[in-house]
């Protein structure tokens, strides 16, 4: 099963060229040529996404904003492929169900949590999006902390195969992947989708730059089984999607 995560970078006029406006086709074309069953998005504000969506009749969407600024990190799924049984959105801070935030975080950060039923094979799991603060590390972890340990009291569904993809802003060597790498979910270990590999870069800034390493990131938990990522640094339109590369990954659904 085909998977995309993608940070599509807000509307800012003052990317000229680059802003929303001219890369809305480029975005959908992404999502068009992988035919994904779901995507998660970062950046996103309600207006974006409402205007994606119009070039993608075919995918709906769950999540809402983080505040009155209006950026989302929203799951779109195909409904002829998956079925959304339930989903929320959570606040990465003391107080997960208001709109709220560490004091020392620089905004509002959230999560879309949703389960998702397979049509045909019929297979459950959690589908999580998340982006995490910029440039702060102890942040960072601390917002994970409070998403992780939410999954694991979401009592019938904590036992769910999971996925949580986004933009952790934050590189392998930062704290947050190591506080990833020790924890569990039901005592399920998370496994990155890079494993050992360093894909490069995945943030550009519309250069189209290779060189470093990936602050998009995407940590599953068994019975699913990695069968393959790639980092997306296509043009689509002649002009780059977002800042971001899209990250596409592939999983398989290995009943023990």
């Amino acid at each position: 099963m085909k998977f995309l995560t993608f940070n599509v970078r807000i509307d800012a006029p003052s990317d000229g060229t680059n802003e929303w406006k001219n890369r809305i086709k480029s975005v959908a074309e992404v999502l068009k040529s992988g035919d994904y069953p779901i995507v998660g998005l970062q950046e996103p504000t309600m207006k974006m996404l409402k205007e994606l969506i119009k070039e993608l009749p075919h995918y709906r969407y769950a999540g809402t904003a983080r505040d009155e600024r209006g950026e989302m990190t929203p799951i779109l799924y195909q409904v002829e492929k998956v079925r959304l049984l339930t989903n929320e959105t959570i606040w990465l801070s003391k107080t997960k169900y208001a709109e709220s935030k560490f004091e020392d975080s620089n905004f509002n950060r959230i999560a879309t949590i949703a389960v998702f039923e397979t049509n045909g094979t019929m297979e459950m799991f959690r589908f999580v999006n998340t982006h995490l603060d910029y440039a702060n590390p102890d942040v960072q972890k601390r917002q994970m902390s409070v998403l992780i340990d939410h999954l694991n009291k979401q009592s019938s569904i904590k036992r769910l195969p999971t996925i949580i993809v986004g933009d952790f802003n934050a590189t392998l060597d930062k704290s947050v992947h190591s506080f990833l790498r020790k924890s569990t979910l039901s005592g399920k270990s998370l496994t990155s989708i890079y494993g050992d590999q360093n894909p490069k870069a995945t943030y550009h800034q519309f250069e189209g730059i290779l060189e470093g390493e990936p602050i998009d990131y995407v940590y599953y938990t068994e019975p699913f089984v990695k069968a393959g990522f790639v980092v997306i640094r296509d043009k689509f339109f002649q002009v780059y999607p977002s800042d971001h590369y899209p990250v596409e990954f592939s999983l398989n659904f290995i009943n023990k």
